[in-house]
Order: structure tokens, then sequence, then C-alpha cells
């Protein structure tokens, strides 16, 4: 019985979040790893981005900013892979160039 109670709290908090996300893009529950909740945001944003978007910035090519926008995708990805955020060298390297991009292209991400 307790169990259930315990669920059912639980369901009510995630439902709570679910509704506070939805006005305000965020949830006190999404602050426990705020980095990891940006990072599946940004990753998928730009995935989206990617695979759906005809615009890139007036000095690019259509696929210098697919590859850019990809370098950013895969570099927040692998971020959220990591559990103990422990990366190899190659992986801390992808991940640095992801967010200078990020940052570099900030004003250019949309649509």
């Amino acid at each position: 019985m307790f169990r259930i109670l315990r669920e059912l709290k639980f369901k009510i908090k995630k439902l709570k979040s679910f509704f506070v996300r939805g006005c305000h893009g965020w949830s006190p529950m999404d602050t426990w790893s705020f980095d990891i909740y940006l990072a599946v945001i940004i990753s998928d944003g730009i995935k989206y981005l990617r695979k759906n978007t005809r615009a890139h910035p007036v000095n690019l090519s259509e696929e210098e900013w697919e590859e850019i926008l990809e370098k950013i995708e895969i570099g927040f990805k692998i971020y959220v892979s990591s559990l103990d955020c422990s990366f190899t060298p190659r992986e801390e390297e992808r991940i640095k160039e992801s967010l200078e991009l990020f940052i570099k292209y900030f004003s250019a991400l949309w649509d």
C-alpha cells in the first residue's frame, strides 16, 4: 500500500512538472540535472533544424551550415551520453568544438 502511494505521489509530481514546463519551458524537476536537460533540448532542436531548415548564414553554403549543425548536435549528444561526465580526450575535444560553434552561431539558430 505504501509503495502505491509513493508511486502515485511521484506521478502527480511528474504531471505537475509537465504543466509547469508547458508554461515556463522548464520545471524545478529539470534543474536537478539542468545541464543534461538543456543538452537534450539543444541537440534535439539542432537535429530538427538540420533536417528541416533551408536557411543558413549568408557567408556559408548549405553544406557548410549542415556540417556545423551536425558538429553541434553530436557534441551535445556526447555530453548527454556520459552519466558521470568522464570523457575521452577525443570526446572532450568534440564537446568543446560543439560549444564554440554553438556560441559563434547562436544568433543564426533559426528557421
